[in-house]
């Protein structure tokens, strides 16, 4: 085989043709020229930050998450990361993982330590800069690699090559998770299968107008060849790389990751990406506001795992919930409680502040409340003296408000299924907080009623 070749025609371009795509790096790898130092404030934020983008992404419904830290200039950061649909939930991580230890943190990476970094996999893409770039066309990088076999039939296989193309990159455009693949027969039983893939952050016209402008480095002769931008992806060959069942769903519908419901009954239906602008707490923060967690810092202790009373440092009283560290059911309600109560805002429910995925730590942070939960007060013979009927009322109607708002007023319809005493939160005046969405459930919103078959909550 050839060796790869590069050049450069244009200074914002840097183009390779590879022979081969047993590459045991990243496809597509784009660094900046100015960098920073190390150790500093920047390579601190960007270790926070690329720790929560790879905790985070896995356990999104889309596969995808943004998120920026730290104060301008000097040290802020601005993140995206993906994965696509049909990758499970240990092979995002596992590809995350390698993009986030390969491109930055110190001289040995790729990137060394480069300011800005875009590295694309077969299956993730991250993304790091010093400058906002979130719905930016990215112009920089241009890479494509081919299979240096000749397809037996060129004139038929140009045609439906481009058939192919022509049907896929509009259904990737639209689709919600910018993404599409699908199949051509051609002569002597043989099919090509094309992939097409945008940064979600991109909208239709633009991603449309990438993907067309990178089909441009495909080889239609060859019977195989892939291309990418920074912010897109194509790939065709004459055998599978894909589940095939992925064609035969609604094109370009995003896929469900495991341990969701399939049904159009689970979080990962609604429109619940989660943007991590100002919602990340470093794990050094949280420790440090706990008092490294100590048992005197406990407020008590659920089945997602023990609550802790912290303080910020800018006097802001916090509770951090701490997952289990053996919890697998824990770690999917921790995902329904960021899509769901990050999105939700309502003086009756309680407001998520942020979260952690540090460090193996997965950990929520919330408002806290001084009088702590309804059953402390019901089941104290003490406390219970401080529940007098007009207490109690406005507690019920605050209740009743918070799931009108659930079921009724939220732009999403949501079933709690798990309200009970020690999820109703209070503050210091007795207003009461609707607490703990790890059971809760989406419902469309004709929906009145559904089976399981398995039972949780209340």
């Amino acid at each position: 085989m050839a060796r790869p070749s590069r050049h450069l025609p244009l200074p914002v371009f840097l183009l390779f043709t590879l022979p081969a795509y047993a590459i045991n790096g990243p496809f597509l790898t784009a660094c900046s020229v100015d960098t920073f130092s190390s150790p500093s404030k920047y390579n601190s934020n960007l270790h926070l930050l690329l720790s929560n983008l790879t905790g985070a992404v896995p356990i999104s419904p889309k596969y995808f998450s943004t998120a920026s830290i730290g104060s301008p200039p000097a040290s802020q950061l601005f993140g995206l990361a993906q994965c696509r649909p049909d990758a499970t939930a240990g092979s995002c991580t596992e590809c995350l993982s390698l993009a986030s230890s390969t491109a930055p943190v110190n001289e040995s990476g790729v990137c060394g330590n480069s300011n800005s970094a875009a590295l694309r996999y077969e299956s993730c893409y991250l993304r790091y800069s010093n400058q906002k770039f979130f719905g930016i066309v990215d112009r920089s990088l241009a890479v494509f690699a081919h299979n240096v076999e000749n397809s037996s039939n060129p004139v038929v296989f140009k045609d439906e090559l481009q058939r192919l193309m022509a049907d896929i990159l509009p259904k990737a455009s639209t689709s919600e998770s910018r993404f599409a693949v699908g199949k051509r027969m051609i002569e002597e039983q043989q099919t090509i299968y094309g992939l097409a893939w945008c940064s979600m952050d991109l909208i239709i016209n633009d991603c449309l107008n990438r993907l067309t402008s990178v089909q441009g480095w495909l080889s239609a002769f060859l019977v195989g060849s892939r291309a990418a931008y920074s912010s897109c992806y194509i790939r065709f060959e004459v055998y599978p790389f894909f589940p095939l069942d992925m064609i035969s769903v609604t094109p370009g519908a995003p896929q469900t990751p495991p341990n969701v419901s399939t049904k159009g009954h689970g979080v990962d239906n609604a429109d619940l990406s989660v943007n991590a602008d100002s919602f990340l707490f470093s794990l050094v923060t949280l420790r440090n506001a706990t008092n490294n967690f100590s048992e005197e810092k406990k407020l008590g202790e659920g089945g997602f795992g023990p609550v802790y009373k912290g303080l910020l440092s800018t006097g802001q009283q916090i509770a951090v919930k701490r997952l289990s560290g053996t919890s697998r059911q824990g770690l999917i309600e921790m995902k329904n409680e960021v899509l769901f109560v990050a999105k939700l805002q309502h003086k009756n429910l309680a407001r998520l502040l942020g979260y952690c995925l540090e460090d193996n730590e997965k950990l929520l942070v919330y408002e806290y409340l001084s009088n702590t939960s309804l059953d402390k007060f019901l089941f104290d013979r003490t406390k219970k003296s401080f529940l007098n009927w007009g207490t109690r009322f406005k507690i019920i109607e605050g209740i009743g408000r918070g799931l009108l708002y659930l079921h009724e007023d939220s732009r999403l319809r949501i079933i709690h299924r798990d309200l009970k005493a020690s999820n109703i939160l209070l503050d210091n005046d007795m207003n009461q907080k609707i607490s703990d969405f790890g059971l809760a459930k989406l419902f469309t919103i004709d929906e009145t009623q559904r089976k399981t078959n398995r039972i949780a909550g209340t």
